[in-house]
């Protein structure tokens, strides 16, 4: 198949495919939607208390009254505490406030507020506490407001962080303060002050209530469905979606699962995932005619690193060997995985960004709280070119050589990617380097899941409900789950004949619920 005729396959065949999966949608289960959105809230509020009780009291934001606050001025002295021909309000004893049935901070009906009590309230939008800040001669109370810490407030979190002594970050193009996301990560890892890994929490959580919660596109239309709608946009041959992006689900921990479960199967169906396992790591062997790493990708080459590491650390007797007998490799990988997760897990984030060009520094600085130190990423890496991945360094480097004297990589389904700046001027990696080395493995992997898709008999492409990345989302018949799919792994399985026969193996999981799938 010549270049036009792949194109028109890869785009106009498939076209039809996703507009189906588009209209089909995926069904919401709209009571865990809404427990989803109340977990956030209550969590944010959890967050925010704490985050409050760092802070001194100077450093919020304060507003004085004069007369008694509006929510619980007594309505029959209106705040004066008197009133006439008489000394002493007898509904307020004076105080001016009485706190009635309804008011935000207290239900209880008509109750007088002691003096040194502290009344949640919200005023402006903002929520904080009320609380009594003098009393006169004769008993009425001067109340004032003080918001709770916003965390939101570039001017508030530089005041903490000048009141604590610490530098105050600068953008490097303007050369004025801020305080973004890696800004207060690096603080954090630095002075080990609590109040910034608060901050990033409470950031995190309000980014998920704005993005996924309380985003319209992720509610479900009429029929109970979302209903993603896919495009070709990026340059890279990957597909994209958008109204919802369902290609950038949350997904990692309890609030990824809460998430994701909020999409169910109908009833007498079941949701299946089915992904190539490690394709990536396995086209980047390939790439750089590298057997053994072909290999050790498809077993797990996050495990076989692990283990390289844990024998310098004394944790593993001897690293795993492509020599050993199958049993003997998947029992030491599933050990690993078991019970090393963290040493594992530190592997997997080296080894993907060390593919694409990640130096120690960028490894770091992008997994906050995973590595000790940038001198950690650097052994780990080291360890990883040295021992795994020889060729894989070679090849990245004529990879890059090939891209900046063609300006383009064709990868072996016919797609071409363009690069005007592989290297600099003094010859160091250009803005387009990573991208250059992410192409081919990238590029192919969406190739090969586009083929795919357009060899699915249409009986099963009606099943489809997503593509997301590296893994296809089906709904299938649940008495017909077992045959069905052990033909699209067959299909998915199959040699690549453009790759020279190149298999992939897939991994699958089943569930109603999305999040639930194993």
């Amino acid at each position: 198949m010549n270049r036009w005729d792949r194109f028109l396959s890869h785009t106009m065949d498939l076209y039809w495919i996703l507009k189906k999966v588009s209209d089909t949608g995926i069904l919401v289960d709209k009571e865990q939607r809404a427990n989803f959105r109340l977990k956030l809230l209550a969590e944010l509020k959890t967050k925010e208390m704490e985050l409050d009780s760092l802070i001194p009291q100077h450093l919020c934001k304060h507003k004085d009254y004069e007369r008694t606050p509006l929510p619980f001025r007594c309505a029959n002295c209106k705040g004066n505490g008197c009133i006439k021909n008489e000394d002493h309000c007898p509904e307020c004893k004076g105080t001016g406030a009485k706190i009635r049935a309804g008011f935000d901070g207290d239900k209880r009906v008509g109750r007088i507020p002691r003096e040194t009590e502290t009344i949640s309230g919200s005023v402006a939008g903002r929520s904080g506490e009320y609380y009594s800040r003098s009393v006169t001669e004769s008993g009425r109370i001067k109340w004032t407001f003080r918001w709770f810490f916003n965390s939101k407030s570039p001017l508030q979190v530089r005041d903490y962080i000048k009141w604590k002594g610490h530098p105050i970050p600068k953008n490097r193009k303007s050369g004025q303060d801020t305080t973004g996301q890696k800004d207060l990560e690096a603080l954090a890892r630095r002075f080990k002050d609590p109040f910034y890994a608060k901050i990033l929490e409470i950031r995190s959580i309000s980014d998920l209530l704005s993005k996924y919660a309380d985003n319209p596109w992720w509610a479900p239309a009429k029929d109970g469905r979302i209903h993603p709608r896919f495009n070709f946009n990026p340059s890279t041959g990957r597909l994209a979606s958008e109204k919802p992006n369902i290609q950038n689900p949350v997904k990692r921990g309890e609030l990824g699962k809460e998430f994701r479960n909020q999409f169910i199967a109908s009833p007498g169906m079941i949701l299946v995932g089915i992904d190539f396992n490690a394709i990536e790591a396995v086209l980047t062997g390939y790439f750089a005619k590298d057997k053994e790493f072909i290999k050790a990708a498809k077993l797990s080459i996050h495990a076989i690193l692990a283990s390289h590491y844990l024998k310098q650390s004394g944790k593993w007797q001897q690293p795993i060997s492509m020599d050993w007998d199958e049993d003997k490799l998947k029992d030491a990988v599933r050990k690993i995985k078991k019970k090393y997760y963290y040493e594992y897990d530190q592997s997997k984030r080296v080894v993907y960004l060390s593919l694409y060009g990640g130096k120690p520094r960028m490894i770091y600085y992008q997994n906050p709280g995973v590595f000790d130190s940038i001198k950690e990423c650097t052994q780990l890496q080291d360890m990883f070119f040295s021992t795994l991945a020889v060729k894989i360094k070679k090849w990245q480097r004529s990879v890059l050589e090939l891209a900046h004297r063609q300006c383009y990589l064709e990868n072996p389904f016919g797609h071409r990617h363009y690069f005007w700046d592989v290297f600099n001027t003094k010859g160091a990696m250009g803005s387009q380097a990573k991208d250059a080395l992410a192409e081919l493995p990238q590029g192919t992997a969406s190739s090969i899941y586009k083929e795919v898709m357009v060899r699915l008999r249409p009986e099963l492409a009606n099943y489809l409900r997503a593509p997301i990345h590296d893994e296809l989302l089906f709904e299938l018949p649940e008495n017909e789950k077992d045959d069905l799919i052990a033909e699209i792994v067959s299909e998915m399985e199959r040699p690549i004949p453009e790759l020279d026969g190149l298999a992939i193996g897939v991994e699958w999981s089943v569930g109603h619920k999305w999040g639930e799938m194993g």
